[in-house]
């Protein structure tokens, strides 16, 4: 679809409202595992049961969704496997999205839990293909794959005389974020 070339048009969120360019984004999205941080509670407090959910599209041959998870720094682990809870038709795919969901237990307070998330592929799969996704990058090894941020937040704190801003992420880092007590970061 041809647009004038008009400098009014609104392109807040770029090209994707044409076609073409918003069609191959939202497909590009879908294909493949996907976790996005997707997770419930959004902002987990201490003692909180969290649940991540993901989804998988099926042109994937997948025969087990897993997480593993650390509050070590990845000196020991757990893996947790996921259910599958719903198949969604995607006409932009022209095939099923699966969502899978797993609930990772309550973590007390000043715990970090680093996870990350993985489907493994039937063993019908074709060898071109990994045995194994990860979640988001589509990687096909662990030191590859996305270190999924529980949430990402950008803090602004006031340092001296200069307003500095930290993108922290936080996996689930259920510390609580003080910086500079008393004093309210500019807006």
């Amino acid at each position: 679809m041809n647009r004038p070339n008009d400098l009014t048009v609104d392109h807040i969120f770029g090209d994707i409202d044409f076609p073409k360019k918003g069609a191959a984004f939202a497909i590009k999205r879908l294909r493949g595992v996907h976790h996005w941080s997707a997770k419930s509670p959004a902002i987990p407090r201490p003692d909180d049961s969290v649940t991540l959910t993901i989804t998988i599209s099926s042109d994937l041959p997948v025969q087990a969704v897993r997480v593993a998870f650390t509050t070590n720094e990845w000196q020991t682990t757990q893996t947790l496997e996921c259910v599958e809870t719903s198949q969604d038709w995607s006409t932009l795919l022209w095939g099923w999205i699966r969502t899978w969901q797993v609930t990772l237990p309550p973590q007390p307070e000043n715990i970090m839990l680093r996870y990350q998330v993985w489907a493994e592929l039937t063993s019908g799969a074709q060898k071109a293909k990994p045995d194994r996704i990860y979640a988001d990058n589509q990687a096909a090894r662990p030191r590859q794959a996305a270190n999924l941020p529980f949430g990402t937040a950008q803090i602004s704190c006031l340092i001296g005389q200069k307003t500095r801003v930290f993108t922290r992420s936080s996996w689930i880092d259920l510390t609580p974020v003080v910086i500079n007590p008393g004093r309210r970061p500019p807006v």
